[in-house]
């Protein structure tokens, strides 16, 4: 089984600013540089044939090239608890429809569809405890990040599994949003490696 997910990594020359505002949060489990990315829909858990399906589906999502850029920070709370420190992500209705797309194209691949609401961002930390003063204050330390424009030209398939040292992500496929295949791109899925 693998665990599946659709995302776009953070640029180098954008990345870097995102690490500035990583500090100052005793007790967050901070997000490595490399590992930064805008997920577009989670899939979960798949067998080696629907994730095939998967890439085959999201091979046939076509939409235009676009740009967004990265601005403010904000939190996800569960139970009332803040679980997560975020970089938020402008309002673009070109963002939203490749949401869609790839969501649509999952559905006819046999996932099921997302029913949590898209809130596109970049998570920065992982908090197991944090008091609301705390929270309060790193969000308004860093309420004015702004970095960008990102263009966006493709997406990519990335597998995850934990270790001791937290999540481990790799880029399993990558897509073109023109549907040209990715000048940059070479490898066939590792799907018996992980």
């Amino acid at each position: 089984m693998q665990r599946l997910f659709v995302a776009v990594p953070v640029p180098e020359e954008l990345s870097g600013g995102l690490v500035d505002v990583m500090e100052g949060f005793a007790g967050a489990d901070w997000v490595p540089e490399e590992s930064l990315h805008l997920t577009l829909r989670f899939i979960g858990e798949v067998d080696g044939s629907l994730a095939r399906d998967c890439l085959d589906a999201l091979d046939q999502v076509r939409a235009a090239a676009f740009s967004i850029a990265i601005t403010g920070v904000d939190r996800f709370e569960t139970k009332g608890m803040v679980r997560t420190l975020w970089a938020g992500i402008t309002r673009s209705p070109d963002l939203a429809l490749l949401h869609d797309r790839i969501d649509h194209a999952l559905v006819r691949a046999g996932c099921p569809p997302d029913r949590r609401r898209f809130t596109p961002h970049v998570t920065l930390a992982r908090v197991a405890e944090a008091a609301p003063v705390r929270v309060i204050d790193w969000l308004s330390r860093h309420a004015g990040l702004s970095l960008g424009p990102w263009s966006i030209s493709t997406f990519s398939v990335y597998s995850s599994w934990r270790s001791g040292s937290g999540p481990i992500y790799r880029e399993e496929a990558r897509f073109a949003l023109d549907g040209a295949p990715p000048a940059d791109w070479e490898d066939e899925p590792s799907w018996d490696e992980v």
